[in-house]
């Protein structure tokens, strides 16, 4: 999948159960937004899963964007990104699972994480669960684990 409009695939109105496999994305800005906005309470209940996809160049942010819910991304393959992988605010919970994370050459794109701060506190984020279990960080990529990390109960 690339080049749309807007982001590729959205998730919102308290969508849940879903899963999101065996896909190619390239050549887009924003990949995926699951919630609305940091308003929308009707996801509050979203559980979404991204398995086996592979995340290729020219990708900017947001695979995924998350609010609210349950994001469970295991298995994928991380080989571009501009600006950050994964990103979250609404107190998400993110649980990275046996993903290959490749940084790009550039010092400055090295995280895989990023939390929305235009509504939450860096006291407030900390207390996110988000979790790197079995992930292979190559080329100097990062990833900010916050909340509660360990004897997590993934399902």
């Amino acid at each position: 999948m690339s080049r749309a409009a807007d982001g590729l695939i959205d998730a919102v109105a308290g969508s849940t159960n879903i899963t999101i496999s065996n896909c190619h994305f390239t050549d887009h800005e924003k990949v995926m937004l699951f919630g609305a906005n940091d308003h929308s309470v009707e996801d509050r209940g979203m559980k979404i899963t991204l398995a086996y996809n592979h995340f290729g160049k020219r990708l900017d942010q947001r695979m995924p964007r998350c609010r609210f819910g349950f994001f469970h991304l295991v298995n994928n393959d991380y080989t571009h990104w501009e600006r950050y992988a994964i990103g979250g605010s609404s107190g998400a919970t993110i649980i990275s699972q046996g993903n290959r994370f490749i940084a790009e050459d550039k010092l400055l794109v090295k995280e895989v994480t990023y939390r929305e701060k235009s509504t939450s506190s860096v006291e407030e984020w900390m207390k996110w669960t988000w979790i790197s279990d079995g992930d292979d960080l190559e080329n100097g990529a990062t990833f900010t684990p916050s909340g509660r990390t360990k004897k997590f109960n993934y399902y």
